[in-house]
């Protein structure tokens, strides 16, 4: 055996009749992106790790203030069940928040969920024109631009920049969380380039279709720069069969599995009186290692609207225009929150990767334009860590940049912090740790399931008690002579005394002999006798 094999591990045996538990296992927040004076819905997630029924209530704190009480939560032994709400943030910037269960029970650590978010962050998008009209409703761009700008009080949680194909060019991309190119003619080289760079780095671009929009360049494009540019091949322009007595296309079908969409499918009617006069198709005969997803079809099973991941972005594409003379979709109640919701998702995602539990490390990666060499980590306890990236695991660069890197000090659950410190742009990004949910299983193993897991490493059984502090002392010390040697001590002492007494016991009865002897009178001496 190796030295670290030899090396005992103390297995203590806690077991004991276990106390009732409920556990938090996780919480949902169904909005990708949190806007203020905006219900928000919250999904909860609670088990019963017990074998009795219980009732437990949910507390909600944002920033230390109580914003939802719920009602008790009945729970079968051993049921799992989920508690629906809603919380409104009065004001936008960064929350901390907090869910616990009310009282007390045989685990307080599974008794709470963090989460932290930003409200109204201001998602800086960017709206491009194919061309200039000199009549505004009649702009490609018209209706888009009115609903990425429709907002609670008359303030839009996006911040739109209008930009034409020649403004694009030199755009600096890596500011938008999402970029629209409505009926754009297919771009030059250069563009092309760019664009694909953005969306591989994590940016989002979105198509819609238009009759600038012609197949054999756009499809060139793609080829030259590997998918990285539409979410599929497209097709030249297409209308209605009207011989066959159609004379649009409806939208038959959404993504229900889509979550800017899963609010938007009751009633039918809400998608199915869309209509389609005008469509661009999409070519999917072109072998794809990994299948496109359909976020929507038209009523005869074409894809209508396409979303292809790309390195860390997306690439989204609607088969027609958002104009009225292509589809009616502009003048419908669903077309403010279908648009609105698709960005929030794609510019949230990265809150919902913020987020782990206690003892995983969590990686963050910068934009090509916020590459800091220094951080400042702030846990849940308030003290602050600086920490020099290059010295961080999990280190990559490009250019001689800090591009990404991994913090492991996640023990802790609560709300962390991270600052940048040497970037442009101030910011600050919150993440939170909760415990993992696979702890609170109960689950039991005996002495043989240890020695089975432990294999050839030696195991000390033990219970808690007395008995613990002379474990560790016999594993320190090896087994205790001490008490042996206090006995033969004993034993010599008793010897001693006993060998002692009787040697002074002949002692005594020679000297009262010759003491004896001593003291009889003299005999007599008779002369002459």
């Amino acid at each position: 055996l190796s030295e670290a094999a030899k090396i005992p591990i103390i297995v203590v045996n806690c077991a004991e009749s276990p106390k009732p538990n409920v556990a938090l296992l996780r919480l949902d927040m169904r909005s990708a992106l949190p806007i203020a004076q905006v219900p928000i819905p919250i999904s909860v997630r609670l088990k019963n790790e017990s074998n009795i029924e219980q009732n437990r209530r949910i507390e909600v704190y944002v920033d230390g203030v109580q914003q939802y009480a719920g009602s008790d939560v009945a729970m079968a032994p051993g049921a799992e069940e989920r508690h629906d709400f809603t919380i409104v943030f009065d004001r936008g910037g960064l929350h901390k928040g907090e869910v616990r269960l009310v009282g007390s029970d045989g685990n307080k650590y599974d008794d709470k969920l963090f989460f932290a978010l930003e409200v109204d962050q201001g998602i800086p998008v960017a709206l491009v024109k194919g061309a200039k009209h000199e009549v505004a409703f009649l702009e490609d761009t018209f209706y888009l631009q009115s609903a990425l700008s429709t907002g609670s009080g008359g303030i839009s949680p996006i911040r739109l920049t209008t930009l034409t194909p020649e403004e694009l060019a030199g755009e600096p991309l890596a500011n938008y969380a999402a970029v629209f190119c409505v009926n754009m003619p297919a771009p030059d080289q250069d563009t092309a380039e760019r664009l694909a760079t953005y969306v591989e780095r994590g940016g989002n671009l979105i198509w819609a279709a238009g009759d600038n929009m012609y197949a054999e360049p756009y499809n060139a494009l793609n080829d030259q720069f590997q998918g990285k540019l539409l979410p599929a091949p497209i097709k030249q322009i297409q209308s209605p069969d009207f011989a066959d007595g159609r004379e649009s296309w409806s939208i038959g079908m959404l993504d229900e599995q889509y979550p800017p969409f899963r609010n938007l499918l009751r009633p039918r009617e809400l998608y199915t009186s869309v209509l389609v006069y005008k469509r661009i198709p999409f070519d999917l005969s072109v072998a794809s290692a990994v299948p496109v997803p359909v976020l929507a079809r038209l009523d005869d099973g074409e894809p209508f609207i396409l979303q292809n991941r790309v390195g860390q972005g997306t690439v989204t594409m609607l088969g027609a225009n958002v104009h009225v003379s292509w589809t009616n979709l502009p003048l419908k109640h669903i077309f403010v929150p279908m648009i609105n919701q698709m960005v929030f998702q794609l510019a949230g995602i990265e809150q919902t990767r913020l987020q782990t539990t206690a003892g995983n490390p969590l990686t963050f990666t910068f934009k090509e334009d916020e590459t800091p060499t220094t951080v400042e980590i702030i846990p849940p306890t308030g003290a602050v860590e600086r920490h020099e990236l290059a010295k961080l695991a999990g280190v990559k660069t490009v250019d001689g940049k800090t591009r990404q890197f991994m913090y492991d000090g996640t023990y802790q659950i609560g709300v962390y912090l991270l600052r940048p410190l040497d970037i442009r742009r101030q910011m600050q990004i919150p993440f939170s740790v909760n415990i993992d949910p696979n702890e609170i299983d109960a689950a039991v193993m005996d002495e043989a399931g240890f020695k089975k897991m432990f294999a050839d490493t030696p195991l000390v059984f033990t219970k808690p008690g007395d008995a613990m502090d002379s474990t560790f002392d016999q594993l320190k010390s090896g087994t205790g002579l001490w008490d042996f040697f206090l006995v033969l001590v004993l034993i010599g002492l008793v010897v001693e005394s006993f060998v002692s007494n009787r040697l002074t016991t002949k002692k005594s009865e020679q000297e009262k002999g010759i003491d004896a002897r001593r003291s009889l009178p003299p005999k007599p001496v008779v002369l002459g006798a």
